[in-house]
C-alpha cells in the first residue's frame, strides 16, 4: 500500500506540536463540604467515553492527594508533613518561629513547596488531567488550555452536610467549615506566595442548586467549546452512561 508522504508528515508535525503544548487541564477547587471526588470520577468516565483527547491522545485521569504523596516520596518525608509544613509556612512571623527548630528538618519548607508546584506543573504540561484541590488552580495560572472550576454552596448548607457526615452538632460543623475554608485559602497562598483571588475561576457552580448531571453537562459543554475534548464520540463509540 502506497503511503501518502505529505499526509504522514503533516500528521507527524501536528502530533509533535500538540505534545509541546501545555494541557489540556481542568482544575477543580471546592469549598469545604462540597463533594468533588464523586463528580470528578463521573466526569472522567464521560470524557473518556468520547475517545482519545482532542489535543493529547492518552486517557484523562484525575489527581488529588497523589500530588502530596508523590512529593513526599521524592523528598523522603511523610505526606502529612508535606501538608502541614505548607499550611504552617509563612514569609513573616510564623517563618521566624519555625527558624528556631528548622535544624530538625532535613528538607526545608521552600524545597517542599517547590516540589509540590513542580509536580502539579508536570501533570499540567502532560495534559488530559483533572487536578482536584492542592492549589492546582493557582499554580497553573499563566498556563494555556486550563479550565478552572470552583464548587461552592452557602455556608449553612455546607455545615449541615458536614454535621450529617461527621455526626457533630450544627454549631461545631459551622465552625469547622469556616476553619477549613480559611485553612485552604492559607495553604494555597503559602504554596504560591500570592493572594487568593476568587475571580480566577472560569466557572463557579453552586452544588446546592445544581445536580451532578447538570454540573457534568455544563462542564463538558465548556470543554468541548474550548476544544479540550472531542465534540462527538469516535465512530463506533456509544455513550452508555447514566448519572443517578
Amino acid at each position: 500500500m502506497k503511503i501518502d508522504l505529505r499526509k504522514y508528515l503533516e500528521e507527524r508535525d501536528q502530533m509533535h506540536r500538540s505534545l509541546l503544548r501545555d494541557g489540556p487541564v481542568l482544575t477543580v477547587s471546592r469549598a469545604y463540604g462540597c463533594e468533588a471526588n464523586r463528580l470528578v470520577r463521573l466526569l472522567i468516565h464521560r470524557i473518556n467515553e468520547l475517545g482519545p483527547g482532542a489535543l493529547k491522545k492518552h486517557p484523562w485521569k484525575y489527581i488529588s492527594k497523589e500530588v502530596i504523596d508523590e512529593c513526599a516520596f521524592e523528598l523522603g518525608i511523610n505526606p502529612h508533613d508535606v501538608d502541614q509544613r505548607i499550611l504552617a509556612h509563612s514569609t513573616d512571623g510564623i517563618n521566624g518561629l519555625l527558624a528556631g527548630f528548622a535544624h530538625h528538618y532535613e528538607v526545608s519548607d521552600r524545597e517542599i513547596m517547590s516540589k509540590v508546584k513542580e509536580v502539579i506543573i508536570n501533570y499540567a504540561k502532560r495534559g488530559n488531567v483533572i487536578l482536584v484541590g492542592r492549589g492546582g488552580s493557582m499554580v497553573t495560572e499563566g498556563m494555556d488550555n486550563v479550565l478552572r472550576i470552583r464548587l461552592e454552596a452557602p455556608l449553612k448548607w455546607r455545615a449541615r452536610v458536614i454535621a450529617g457526615k461527621l455526626g457533630i452538632g450544627d454549631e461545631a460543623a459551622y465552625d469547622l467549615v469556616q476553619h477549613m475554608d480559611e485553612n485552604r485559602v492559607r495553604w494555597m497562598e503559602h504554596l504560591t506566595g500570592r493572594t487568593y483571588n476568587e475571580h480566577m475561576f472560569d466557572l463557579v457552580i453552586n452544588v446546592e442548586k445544581m445536580s451532578d448531571k447538570e454540573t457534568l453537562d455544563v462542564i463538558l459543554q465548556v470543554m468541548k467549546h474550548r476544544g479540550m475534548i472531542p465534540s462527538q464520540p469516535l465512530e463506533g463509540k456509544s455513550q452508555k452512561f447514566k448519572v443517578s
